[in-house]
């Protein structure tokens, strides 16, 4: 009985002087004050998995809640953070709906390259593969429902169709992904947009900009 109170004693000792040490770690710090230095090697593995952890203390939106900071602010203790602002669309999955995120990419196929693509910063002719990201539909990106290397239906020449590529935006940028710098197929694998067109016209506006919207010249025979 002796030797069991003397290991109660020694063991609360021993816990007791544990405790008295410092620690970065306290009951509102999750993590040490260097986490920003330290974090790209050690967060969550999903999006998901990274907002129920993280989100606790800076906000299902990451930005900032309570003492903690935002994760886009563009500087933290004199270190940049993720600058580039927050997410474009909500995680709840509602973007995965057609008429939510549609729309977006029409009107800009880079916004979706710079996080869902495997060539986030290509440039005209890199033909990325928008495979990257989206956890809840198996990590496999835009392609668990888009066919790879197609960035739209086989309807969008038109006009037999509600929306086709007159109403597509960014046409510099976004349209030369695939189809070459100078949209006439050389450097990436889809069509040269001049099987159609007579001639090249002005990529710095969009097919609106000559044919209005909706469209008023006749589309049976393309000539710009």
């Amino acid at each position: 009985m002796r030797y069991l109170i003397l290991f109660i004693l020694g063991f609360t000792t021993l816990l007791f002087a544990g405790c008295s040490d410092e620690n970065s770690n306290a009951v509102l710090g999750a993590h040490p004050d260097n986490w920003y230095d330290d974090h790209p090697g050690n967060i969550a593995p999903t999006i998901e998995s990274f907002i129920a952890e993280c989100g606790g203390c800076h906000g299902l939106d990451l930005m900032g809640s309570g003492g903690a900071p935002s994760c886009f602010s563009a500087s933290f203790n004199g270190s940049s953070c993720h600058a580039g602002g927050p997410l474009p669309h909500p995680l709840d999955g509602s973007f995965l709906d057609a008429d939510s995120h549609g729309p977006v990419a029409k009107a800009d196929l880079t916004v979706c390259q710079a996080c869902h693509s495997d060539n986030p910063t290509g440039g005209p002719g890199s033909n990325p593969r928008f495979n990257v990201g989206i956890d809840s539909q198996g990590s496999i990106g835009c392609e668990a429902c888009h066919t790879p290397l197609y960035a739209h239906p086989s309807t969008w020449a038109g006009p037999d169709n509600d929306y086709y590529h007159y109403s597509a935006g960014n046409i510099q940028q976004a349209c030369t992904l695939c189809h070459g710098a100078a949209l006439d197929g050389v450097g990436g694998v889809a069509s040269s947009c001049l099987d159609c067109h007579a001639e090249v016209v002005n990529f710095t506006l969009d097919c609106t900009s000559c044919h209005g919207l909706p469209p008023t010249v006749s589309h049976a025979t393309i000539n710009a």
